[in-house]
């Protein structure tokens, strides 16, 4: 092995290490010059393999149970760049299909805690652990203990006065002790209320002067174990890290993008999280402003926006397979529902065949409400188009005085209503009941011709008259003023008495032409007695 690649393997064994595992559980790695191999174990439900390294490389597989994740040479399209990689293992077990609808059903009800309870009753446990390997153009070296030799280094103490260079390891600190065992450490800080501070002693008001420090853990009792850079001039500490912080927290590779939770970052900033990775937002009212809380989160349901301050309400949602450009909102301010290339303020488009637009009020109290206004300074109009045929173009306007409809295609009001509800139309009016086409209606009053109708006596008729002041089956003032008038049915119920008129008409000149005939004899006798 070169001195290259043991310094490489060293490197690569020193990110392992710091990138431990956040839990117990870990997949056992096996690797040869071409693959790496994870054991996950027989109760694997789900594992996810994420890779990242030089030039932008990113890897990244699911793999179900069932399979143990792998990573081969074989299985990556092109030749990858040299260098160092660094890979991040999600492995789940316990997670049935069932367990997983549950899960789901339990979040969409707002059940978080049954959540808890269902995994903790399945035994579902989940292991995150990652790692580094070299490339070196021909073959993957994976670091491990056996590949590194400890150093024998003198252990005498030393007090230097003047310049110092250490061929060895340093121990600084009340708390070393003469035959410090160093093991891998360079340089150690061994004793309570650790700290390590840059005095700057410019002088000069044209020089940073500032003072840091690096400070390891709180110097009182019940304190924190953490560790923290210091501001020490300005009374702030801008940086701090915890005790017990999952691995990769805090990740920065070498393409600069950042990790929060992985040591694959794959776009320059990326949250990783088991459920639901979340961006808090918070004014906190320091500033004097109202303070108030957004999250932007994200999981297998949907991404949302949540408005914390006000109960948590979701008042932004994008639900997993939503089409391109579901919303879309142009340079200019247009929006696009469907379309990428809006052409007015709001632009609805589909092409499934089922586009539409819905405004829906649910509340429980019955009350008449606009629920669409279309407000301008001069008539407003909407416009109807079938784009199926030529000249299917129809327009709405509402002007100062009437409302009207009109073909786009030319200036002429096909119908109007003014103020006082006078209707003109230009062409004919035809009443239909039931259908598109017009079709006799099952009442049509041409039943008065069939045989078999009775007609009402006149005697009848004059007396119902005499009682009612209306013909039968014609609406009363009354009825008319409470109720209005069904146009269709008023003229049909006028058919049917016109059509009784003709018949009662065609019966008196019958008994007519009878007494004509009557008379004509009548006068005969007379004159030839």
């Amino acid at each position: 092995m070169t001195q290259t690649t043991k310094l490489v393997t060293v490197f690569a064994l020193a990110l392992t290490l710091l990138a431990a595992p956040s839990f117990a559980a870990t997949a056992e790695l096996t690797a040869t010059s071409h693959q790496i191999h994870w054991n996950a174990g027989d109760d694997l439900s789900r594992a996810d393999l994420r890779i990242s390294g030089p030039d932008g490389f990113t890897f990244q597989k699911v793999f179900a149970a069932g399979e143990d994740p792998s990573f081969s040479l074989d299985a990556v399209l092109g030749e990858i760049p040299r260098g160092s990689y660094t890979w991040s293992l999600t492995t789940i077990s316990g997670l049935s299909p069932e367990l997983l609808d549950a899960m789901k059903a339990a979040r969409a009800a707002g059940d978080v805690a049954a959540t808890e309870e269902m995994k903790a009753a399945a035994g579902f446990s989940a292991t995150r652990q990652s790692g580094a390997f070299y490339y070196d153009g021909l073959q993957l070296i994976v670091p491990s203990r056996d590949s590194i030799s400890e150093v024998d280094i003198p252990t005498k103490d030393q007090q230097i006065l003047d310049d110092l260079i250490v061929v060895g390891s340093i121990c600084a600190g009340l708390d070393c002790v003469n035959g410090e065992s160093f093991g891998f450490d360079t340089l150690r800080l061994k004793e309570n209320n650790l700290r390590i501070k840059a005095q700057d002693t410019s002088n000069s008001a044209s020089f940073p002067s500032n003072d840091w420090q690096l400070t390891f853990n709180d110097s009182t009792n019940g304190g924190k174990n953490k560790f923290s850079i210091d501001d020490i001039d300005g009374g702030r500490t801008p940086f701090t890290i915890e005790a017990g912080a999952p691995s990769n927290s805090l990740y920065v590779e070498d393409g600069g993008r950042i990790g929060f939770g992985t040591a694959t970052p794959t776009v320059e900033l990326h949250v990783v999280d088991g459920n639901t990775p979340t961006l808090r937002l918070e004014q906190d009212g320091s500033d004097g402003f109202t303070p108030q809380t957004f999250d932007v989160a994200a999981n297998e349901a949907n991404f949302f926006v949540r408005d914390v301050t006000n109960g948590s309400k979701l008042s932004f949602r994008i639900r997993p397979g939503a089409p391109e450009s579901s919303i879309d909102i142009a340079a200019d301010g247009d929006v696009g529902l469907g379309t990428s290339s809006p052409g007015a303020d709001l632009h609805v488009r589909g092409s499934d065949g089922g586009t539409d637009m819905k405004v829906e009020e649910v509340s429980g109290t019955t009350l008449q409400r606009v629920m669409m206004s279309l407000i301008n300074n001069g008539p407003p109009s909407f416009l109807m188009e079938n784009t199926s045929g030529a000249d299917n173009r129809w327009v709405f306007t509402v002007t100062d005085t009437e409302f009207q409809i009109s073909k786009a295609q030319t200036t002429r009001n096909e119908m109007r209503i003014d103020g006082d509800g006078n209707t003109f139309i230009t062409g004919e009016l035809t009443v239909c009941s039931g259908s598109a086409i017009c079709t006799p209606q099952t009442t049509y009053p041409d039943y008065v011709f069939e045989e078999g109708y009775e007609l009402m006596p006149l005697d009848e008729l004059k007396a119902f008259i005499e009682v009612n002041k209306h013909l039968p089956r014609v609406p009363t003032v009354a009825e008319v003023t409470q109720e209005g008038i069904n146009m269709t049915t008023l003229q049909m119920r006028l058919l049917e008495k016109v059509e009784e008129l003709t018949l009662y008409t065609l019966s008196q000149q019958e008994l007519i032409e009878k007494q004509g005939a009557l008379i004509e004899e009548l006068q005969k006798q007379l004159t030839n007695p």
